[in-house]
């Protein structure tokens, strides 16, 4: 079977979508793999992880975020889907999966349409939708219960994934693709809560990532990754200017590596070094490392004050180093983590997160078997996974001949 994927950058400049794929492609052994890709390094071509899979490269990565990438594709989805579609009839593929963010771009049902005359299409859905979340949120505010909130919101999340909202553009009903890959059964509930499409769950790949160099991290108490608004900005400055001044802090950029630089305008009041320019002494910034297996061994305490998350795999990655976890009570997470991290509460506030991370800090948390045992589940739940997806792959493909 020849398998190609649509995706932005190769190799990955921070986005947990294209990690996604990238370790998605290095796990397939189903037949040829190709990839559609933006070049984000002079050296991609020559990346030899990439054996299993040709790659076509439509130019330069270009200097974007996540505010400014479906303006540059609206403008340039033109030459864009020309390319694909040449790209797709030179590999002649059996199937095509198209990657997030590029599902949610409005010019992105043309490019599926033109092709799915030629093969099989399907996407990977990686997001929880902004609106529907906040109808969710609401009511577990009420009952305390996300499973309850779900229960009660099923039949609007559907009429949300089959009507032309722009946070419904990613929906299978929207796209019209032939199946959907979810990163976790908390996201499919967003698009297909009824499960009316065809479609199935692949969780993210967990593993080490120690084949990049070390840069000489020394031990910290707390990391946080990617500190977005949405990934707990607000909870994580309140906790560096106010309740762990004391504690080592190390922040690192993902996601484009705009988070950093994003804090400052959500956040003008707070009268603190960070907001002013001056990092104090206790907290170091970094943009993207790639060794996050480094970063995690000189971790003490993982800090994941997500406010909205599809799956979660920086916690998940960091059991694998026995690094403690505190992070946000959402479905997602609990898909990633379970019991092996602490789960805060939705509401809770600054002060309850620094009395939790205090407690881990002083080894009043010991969660060190519950972390291999979850560990090790996650890897058995990956390899019948990705069985899943090959044996998905051939009867969809199969279906269509």
């Amino acid at each position: 079977m020849r398998i190609g994927y649509v995706s932005l950058f190769y190799p990955p400049v921070g986005g947990g979508a294209e990690i996604y794929l990238e370790r998605l492609i290095r796990a397939m052994d189903l037949g040829e793999n190709h990839l559609w890709t933006m070049r984000s390094e002079s050296e991609a071509a020559q990346d030899r992880r990439y054996a299993n899979c040709e790659i076509r490269f439509f130019g330069a990565c270009p200097e974007v975020d996540y505010e400014t990438l479906e303006g540059w594709f609206d403008r340039n989805h033109a030459a864009i889907i020309t390319d694909v579609l040449g790209w797709a009839q030179r590999t002649c593929c059996d199937v095509i999966l198209v990657n997030s963010p590029i599902t949610y771009f409005r010019q992105t049902r043309q490019l599926i349409q033109a092709l799915r005359e030629r093969c099989t299409v399907g996407c990977i859905v990686h997001d929880v939708p902004a609106e529907p979340f906040e109808w969710m949120l609401q009511s577990y505010r009420q009952t305390g219960s996300w499973e309850q909130s779900l229960d009660a919101h099923r039949a609007d999340l559907a009429r949300f994934a089959k009507g032309r909202h722009v946070g419904s553009r990613t929906s299978p009903f929207r796209l019209g693709t032939d199946f959907t890959i979810y990163n976790s059964r908390w996201v499919r509930n967003f698009y297909d809560p009824y499960e009316e499409k065809p479609g199935l769950v692949l969780h993210p790949i967990i593993q080490r990532s120690d084949e990049h160099p070390e840069i000489g991290l020394t031990p910290v108490d707390l990391t946080i990754v990617n500190p977005l608004p949405m990934k707990g900005a607000v909870m994580f400055l309140a906790l560096a200017n106010f309740h762990c001044r004391d504690r080592t802090i190390r922040v690192l950029g993902g996601g484009y590596n705009s988070a950093v630089s994003k804090m400052r305008p959500f956040l003008g009041g707070i009268q603190s070094g960070l907001v002013q320019g001056e990092v104090p002494e206790n907290i170091e910034m970094h943009g993207v490392l790639r060794n996050m297996t480094e970063v995690y061994r000189n971790t003490k305490v993982l800090l994941h004050p997500t406010r909205v998350e599809g799956f979660g795999m920086t916690p998940a990655e960091a059991l694998l180093e026995g690094c403690l976890v505190i992070t946000t009570e959402l479905p997602g997470v609990r898909e990633s983590v379970a019991d092996a991290a602490v789960h805060m509460p939705y509401a809770a506030d600054p002060a309850d997160w620094a009395e939790a991370i205090d407690a881990m800090l002083d080894g009043a948390v010991d969660l060190e078997k519950a972390a291999r045992t979850r560990a090790a589940y996650l890897q058995r739940r990956q390899r019948d996974e990705l069985v899943g997806l090959e044996t998905f792959l051939e009867e969809t493909v199969g279906s269509r001949v």
